[in-house]
């Protein structure tokens, strides 16, 4: 890549830090399996003047959710989840439900399916002051928050099902519209795999990929590293500490709920380990990330990276695994309900052990191999994680025209050219983007503005960390894009 073009990107970062857009960020580029560009700029904590680094810490918020389809993507793989089973097989709390209407309430006329989930196209949605359901939805997380520091703290199974009492805004797969549908899919995961999502998470995917710094919380020893959040006033940017979505601002704690639509934290170049492995083909870097490079690479060992020195990378795989041991995740509010888990009935929401066959140990095993040819998605370093089927389908458009231009009207048009599947952008007409890119790219952002793409037919990989609230995909990162896309 055209390293001049690159190194604008630093520029943009700076400017927008000069005008107040946000407090500070940090940007990672690879291609080709190795790493083209690295920048930093700003403050993860203005008022004790801590400046962005390589391994500050991030709260993801949506960009949560990829990673929650991929573990989706794990259970399908094995046989576990079929996508075209009703939530209620999983869920008891989503029997029976009911649909918003213009004369009141009518019943779904079918179930929300899996795959309603991973489409968008569920009917659930966020909190909305303006609409009945998202007045239901808000009193969740009211309820989810009153809660949080007493022994009858929501978990993430009670969140789903009480989520699923509160009325879809539409029947299910007839429209998209964002939501918790990533928040229910984590609790599915938890039952048919009978494991703490966290603990799914870890076994899956964190720990086979090296991802050491990221979970659902922080530990005292690395709330240092954790970036504040800011918001913009108009005057200027402000600290802001109020909880969102049913996560804490400070992350210092193992939340009860462990939200998969919002509550990861992750630095960049964790989630760039995720990136690639659902990316990288052809040509692939060693070891881990920049830290597999070469030693006389200048980005290791310069002002932005870590000076040389990995010995402050967490190592400690177990401090993101556990959650509160005094929290059983497995208790709700619905003892009194059959559930199934993959269809065995069973009353233990647990359901049974069949997954764990070597599963923490499996990701060293023959099934994790590297593959002996030029496409390595769906694996890093050795380490499979996928399948490339199952990249395939995750990286596919779910929806139809209809459903994907809903989805561009609620971006207010900064999804142009753009269709969605499995919590995803895609790009499927380059023409109407309003930026550079690739068909066929994939990726999403989050509310404090994280953002990350792959494009398959470049190999190329994107993480962006900000966090600033109501971001999402800001006019800098457009801007970031287009510098990338041209330095090809």
């Amino acid at each position: 890549m055209d390293q001049s073009k690159l190194s604008k990107i630093e520029a943009v970062l700076e400017q927008a830090i000069d005008d107040g857009i946000f407090a500070g960020a940090n940007a990672l580029v690879y291609k080709d399996g190795e790493e083209q560009y690295y920048a930093q700029a700003g403050y993860a904590d203005i008022e004790n003047g801590v400046p962005i680094a390589r391994d500050t810490i991030f709260r993801l918020y949506s960009m949560t959710k990829p990673i929650t389809a991929v573990a989706a993507m794990i259970l399908m793989q094995e046989g576990v989840l079929n996508l075209n089973e009703p939530v209620s097989k999983y869920l008891p709390g989503f029997k029976n439900q009911q649909v918003a209407a213009l004369d009141g309430r009518e019943p779904v006329h079918a179930e929300v399916r899996i795959v309603d989930l991973l489409r968008m196209t569920s009917g659930l949605i966020y909190e909305r002051e303006e609409f009945d359901v998202g007045r239901q939805v808000g009193a969740v997380f009211s309820e989810l928050e009153a809660r949080r520091h007493t022994d009858k703290a929501m978990n993430t199974q009670d969140v789903a099902n009480r989520l699923g009492q509160c009325d879809l805004m539409f029947q299910p797969g007839s429209h998209w519209r964002y939501g918790t549908s990533a928040d229910v899919m984590a609790a599915v995961i938890e039952i048919a795999s009978g494991q703490k999502y966290s603990e799914f998470l870890s076994d899956t995917i964190l720990k086979p990929l090296g991802m050491n710094d990221t979970g659902f919380y922080v530990p005292k020893e690395k709330q240092s590293r954790l970036a504040k959040t800011y918001r913009e006033t108009g005057n200027g940017l402000i600290l802001d500490t109020n909880p969102f979505l049913g996560i804490s601002i400070g992350m210092e704690n193992p939340p009860a709920f462990e939200s998969g639509g919002a509550g990861l934290v992750s630095t960049i170049d964790d989630y760039m380990r995720f990136a690639r492995m659902l990316n990288d083909s052809g040509k692939c870097g060693s070891g881990n990330g920049h830290r597999g490079r070469s030693n006389d690479h200048k980005m290791c060992n310069d002002h932005r990276g870590r000076n040389g020195n990995d010995n402050n990378i967490c190592n400690d795989s177990n401090i993101y695994n556990g959650g509160n041991e005094n929290n059983d995740y497995h208790s709700n509010d619905y003892n009194d309900s059959t559930i199934y888990n993959g269809g065995n009935k069973n009353n233990d929401s647990r359901g049974n052990d069949y997954h764990r066959s070597n599963r923490s140990n499996g990701y060293n095993d023959h099934h994790h191999k590297k593959r002996n040819n030029h496409d390595d998605r769906g694996s890093l370093d050795g380490v499979r994680i996928l399948s490339q089927k199952a990249v395939d389908y995750l990286t596919t458009p779910q929806v139809d025209e209809a459903r994907a231009q809903e989805m561009i009207d609620s971006w207010n048009g900064s999804l142009d050219g753009f269709s969605y599947g499995n919590f995803m952008r895609i790009l499927v007409n380059p023409g109407k983007a309003t930026f550079m890119g690739s068909k066929g790219e994939y990726g999403w952002d989050g509310a404090l503005g994280c953002y990350f793409l792959n494009s398959p037919e470049d190999n190329l990989s994107f993480v962006l960390n900000i966090q600033r609230k109501d971001s999402g995909t800001i006019d800098t990162t457009m801007r970031i894009r287009n510098i990338i896309f041209s330095a090809i």
